[in-house]
């Protein structure tokens, strides 16, 4: 009997399948590092995987607050979407690409990950937000992530800059965790 293999749905952003998650994924990337970010060196490039053919930053920018998902309040959720414009979102490189929220613990997703030969993308490494109480926790979080997952392996991680430069930050902590 022929198993049946059920397609990755994300119908909201378009993306249907794992090849065209990754295609997303890749250009996302390949825009996040061609984007001169605030509070950065100028030149100072963020450490690389090889994810199929294509070399990607071990940081990529999650969908969620682009589309006004913060899995806090419908307030946010409204201040995330007035923030992320379409020109705002061009402005910054990025190409939304969608994800599925696991809520999984820590520890057991980063072993899968480590066992896994293929580079892989760890996602959800701030909780939604419930680990980015103070700068503190996300030092940790993403201390955690770097130290559990394979040196080939990359995360994603939404970000909303708003009120802080959450891409430069988080851009320093790759550049320091993720070497």
């Amino acid at each position: 009997m022929r198993k049946k293999t059920l397609p990755m749905r994300c119908s909201a952003v378009g993306v249907h399948s794992r090849r065209e998650f990754l295609q997303g994924a890749t250009a996302m990337a390949t825009g996040l590092m061609a984007v001169p970010l605030a509070g950065t060196e100028p030149g100072a490039a963020l450490p690389t995987v090889a994810l199929g053919p294509h070399r990607v930053t071990r940081l990529i920018a999650g969908s969620n607050p682009l589309y006004g998902y913060s899995h806090f309040n419908r307030l946010l959720n409204q201040l995330m979407a007035e923030y992320f414009t379409d020109e705002r979102k061009k402005e910054i490189g990025v190409i939304p690409v969608g994800e599925t929220y696991l809520s999984t613990d820590p520890p057991r997703m980063c072993e899968m990950i480590r066992r896994t030969r293929k580079p892989c993308l760890g996602f959800k490494i701030l909780a939604a937000g419930r680990r980015c109480g103070a700068p503190e926790d996300v030092r940790k979080a993403f201390e955690f992530a770097f130290q559990n997952i394979k040196p080939s392996d990359g995360v994603i991680v939404g970000m909303y800059p708003r009120y802080t430069d959450q891409i430069g930050e988080n851009v320093g902590l790759v550049r320091e965790l993720a070497v």
